[in-house]
């Protein structure tokens, strides 16, 4: 038995260094540039998000660090590009667009047959086409515009008053997030949770979203679609 282990470690020690070579050199995204840890493994994207004590979070990091150093077009894992350019979103989020969504993110919410969770652009287009005209211009002006008007006028009052309370700096993106949330809650489940009120007061640090957010994506990433789906049961289980 203990014959076969050294053996054993030593080709898989050989695999490893064959498919780190393979990523960094063969790769259909080799060309692109970015670090070649991060061309390598994973790893280099788990560290940063979940483990580093910068001060940056990981989406910052990508932002502030590689984007300036490497440009607009970064290789962030072996198998993703992190894109910093409005252009490429529109082409990448435009109604008819052949890109997936990532499995990994939807896999947990177990909603693959629903409009939110399904990551195959055909299965979603048809899907989307049973409820277009729910939200066509006409329709969602006529039912949402004194709801989004009545947020955003709660919203500036809020910020004026964040302002005049001895305030000089207002996080916008919460501020955003805040009316976003409202608006959403209230048009879909008729509750208003009142986010547009304590956004403004709320102000969580990068590393709060850090130990949440970035663990929980970055852990379901590097997780198995079936482990997953396993641990994950759908609503009514």
């Amino acid at each position: 038995m203990h014959s076969l282990i050294t053996p054993l470690i030593a080709v898989l020690f050989i695999h490893r260094i064959l498919l780190i070579i393979q990523r960094i050199y063969f790769h259909p995204l080799s060309s692109f540039p970015g670090p070649k840890l991060a061309a390598a493994t994973s790893l280099y994207e788990t560290w940063h998000a979940l483990f580093s004590r910068s001060p940056l979070s990981w989406p910052e990091h990508q932002r502030f660090v590689l984007h300036p150093k490497y440009g607009p077009v970064v290789r962030i894992r072996p198998n993703a590009l992190h894109i910093s350019d409005p252009d490429a979103f529109r082409d990448v989020h435009k109604v008819g667009s052949k890109f997936t969504k990532a499995k990994y993110f939807y896999v947990p919410f177990r909603l693959s047959n629903a409009l939110f969770g399904s990551t195959d652009p055909d299965f979603h287009r048809k899907r989307r086409s049973l409820i277009a005209p729910m939200f066509a211009k006409g329709e969602v002006i006529k039912l949402y515009e004194g709801l989004v008007k009545g947020k955003r006028e709660m919203m500036v009052g809020n910020i004026r008053s964040f302002l005049e309370s001895g305030s000089s700096v207002v996080n916008m993106k919460n501020a955003l997030a805040g009316l976003v949330l409202d608006v959403a809650a209230e048009a879909i489940c008729q509750t208003s949770y009142g986010y547009v009120c304590l956004i403004l007061v709320v102000q969580k640090p990068a590393y709060a979203y850090r130990a949440t957010a970035c663990w929980k994506l970055t852990r379901s990433r590097h997780t198995p679609l079936r482990t997953q789906s396993t641990c994950s049961p759908s609503p009514g289980q």
